[in-house]
Formats: C-alpha cells, structure tokens, sequence
C-alpha cells in the first residue's frame, strides 16, 4: 500500500487544523484538532484516490519515507524535533 506525505497546518485564524497531501493536487482537509484532521483527511485520500481511478487518471507514486523537521515551542523556547515520516501518524497507509 503508497505511503503518502500529510503536512499539517495550525489555523489560529480559524481555529482548526488543516491536513494537506503535496503528493495529491488538491488533497485537503480540515478538524477542529488534530486527530479529527487526521480521520478526515484519511477519508479525502480515500475519495481522491477513488475518483481519479474512475476517471482512469494516473494515481501519484507515493515518495515514502521523508524527514521533516518540526519547529515548535515548548515553554516559550523553540524546539527542533527531527521526525522519520514512516514512524508519524500523520503518514497515511491505505
């Protein structure tokens, strides 16, 4: 099963977490945290994955394991956390 890349975004704006997959044009989803962004966003691939199959488009090859690095703040100080895409929940198996 493709291994897709999620990026997930923090919208103070609005409130929400916005879930994004570079791999798929147009892929995105939204939840009020983190793990509801997570859930919908399974669905969107699902869909996207669907919808392109019914059109006979090409279905992306998934790049697999990536490392990001994650750049937050932990009681008012920056920290930087090196993450293996494989081993994060926000890497999608379908």
């Amino acid at each position: 099963m493709p291994k897709y890349e999620i990026i997930f975004y923090r919208d103070e704006v609005d409130n929400c977490y916005i879930a994004d997959v570079p791999e798929l044009p147009g892929c995105k989803a939204h939840g009020n945290s983190y793990d509801e962004a997570l859930n919908q966003i399974k669905e969107a691939i699902t869909l996207w994955v669907d919808t392109t199959v019914e059109f006979g488009d090409p279905i992306p090859e998934a790049k697999g394991r990536r490392t990001r690095v994650c750049v937050g703040l932990r009681k008012g100080k920056a920290v930087i956390v090196l993450r293996n895409l494989e081993y994060d929940p926000g890497l999608v198996t379908l």
